[in-house]
């Protein structure tokens, strides 16, 4: 993954145009060197560089996708975007998952682990389409039962989701 996160050194000024942020000193020259500001915030070079040492991690963590298995009904948040989620161990009752409302570029991958089977709802008056042939159906739900069927949905619009990606059998309700 490549590093997007800037790297300053002691004295070095920092100007952002047109951004929350911009370097300044004590004396209020936004030319003079030594600090940056975020929010009111002043930020030493080195504390600068601690905190996009941090972004760096984050940026290599999320390079794994999270993984949460659901033993239980749960609904779903944008924060959890780009997550995966199983109904693993969920023993014989259906796991029921309901997106949050779409906005556009959210994301979830599901995977059905037990045979008591995974559904996936849509807020209501969301619709789920999915690929029939070479005609596209919506539904407000889509469901499995077969074991490993894995499904990716993204959220096109504020009141759509579409199948990016789909294995085994799922049923669209």
């Amino acid at each position: 993954m490549a590093d997007l996160t800037p790297s300053v050194a002691e004295g070095q000024t920092i100007i952002e145009a047109g951004g929350p942020s911009r370097a300044h000193n004590d004396s209020g020259d936004p030319m003079a060197s030594g600090s940056y500001s975020h929010n009111s915030k002043v930020l030493s070079a080195t504390e600068f560089n601690e905190l996009a040492s941090c972004i760096r991690y984050l940026q290599e963590v999320r390079a794994y996708l999270p993984l949460e298995h659901h033993v239980e009904d749960d609904t779903l948040t944008a924060i959890e975007s780009g997550s995966v989620h199983t109904n693993s161990g969920s023993g014989t009752e259906i796991v029921t998952l309901t997106l949050p409302a779409p906005v556009a570029g959210l994301n979830y991958r599901f995977m059905c682990l037990d045979s008591a089977g995974i559904k996936i709802n849509a807020q209501t008056g969301d619709v789920i389409y999915a690929e029939s042939g070479t005609d596209f159906g919506g539904g407000t739900s889509v469901e499995s039962v077969e074991v490993v069927s894995t499904i990716y949905l993204m959220a096109v619009s504020d009141s759509e989701w579409v199948m990016l990606s789909v294995t085994g059998a799922w049923s669209v309700t």
